[in-house]
């Protein structure tokens, strides 16, 4: 999409090879520590280890075929699954600190002193939420395109040649890729596991790390369908 570099260039390039892997993780990893989003990985690697944990459960509960798949969809889990994997995550410290290093960043060192900051302590609060959420759509809008990029180098950025190749009823992807408002960025200090950018990392890791190909002895979906949360099927 050219949607990371100014000049167009993308310094991200994955194949979807087993071996090319390694390569995209350690790259990325240096991108988002310079950035400051560890968290997305941080989360990731939380959702990687639920989807592990299920499909190796899957696997020891049945011996018919078929029957053991899990789902790599995250919706399936946000009930029960989801909500308990994230909650003594090491993600939920990592996600408070950056927010609240955030805060001091653009407040200053009274970022969190109504007094001081001249607010009541409830426009304080507001404040801190708007720069939350600014902090984390500004994340998830940096690594969505970067994984994307990745896998789809030459698409084209016009939006009727992108609509003609996702599913028709979810526009997401082409939302997120232009940097549009989601319905869920507001919940997203207190619920990372919402965030489009942490289910993409962790579904990609369950399917480069995880070995779940041979757990489950049938191939996992291809990787245009691991990216369909925030790209569409493709």
């Amino acid at each position: 999409m050219g949607t990371l570099e100014k000049d167009g260039s993308n310094p991200l390039i994955f194949d979807g090879r087993p071996e090319s892997w390694p390569l995209l993780k350690n790259t990325l990893h240096q991108l988002l520590d310079k950035e400051g989003y560890g968290w997305v990985l941080e989360g990731g690697d939380d959702l990687c280890t639920m989807l592990q944990s299920a499909s190796a459960k899957a696997a020891k509960s049945t011996v018919t075929f078929g029957k053991g798949a899990v789902s790599t969809n995250v919706a399936d889990y946000q009930k029960k699954h989801l909500p308990t994997a994230f909650t003594n995550a090491s993600v939920t410290t990592s996600v408070l600190l950056e927010l609240i290093a955030n805060r001091k960043t653009v407040l200053g060192a009274h970022h969190a002193d109504h007094e001081k900051m001249v607010m009541t302590e409830e426009e304080l609060a507001q404040a801190h939420e708007v720069l939350d959420a600014k902090r984390l759509m500004m994340g998830n809008r940096t690594v969505v395109p970067w994984l994307h990029d990745a896998v789809y180098p030459n698409t084209s950025e016009d939006a009727s040649h992108y609509q003609a190749q996702v599913h028709p009823q979810d526009a997401r992807g082409y939302q997120i890729l232009q940097g549009e408002k989601l319905t869920t960025e507001s919940l997203w200090a207190a619920q990372t596991r919402q965030i489009p950018a942490v289910h993409m990392y962790g579904r990609l890791a369950y399917k480069f790390e995880g070995m779940t190909d041979m757990i489950k002895c049938a191939f996992m979906e291809d990787l245009s369908e691991l990216l369909n949360l925030a790209t569409g099927d493709r």
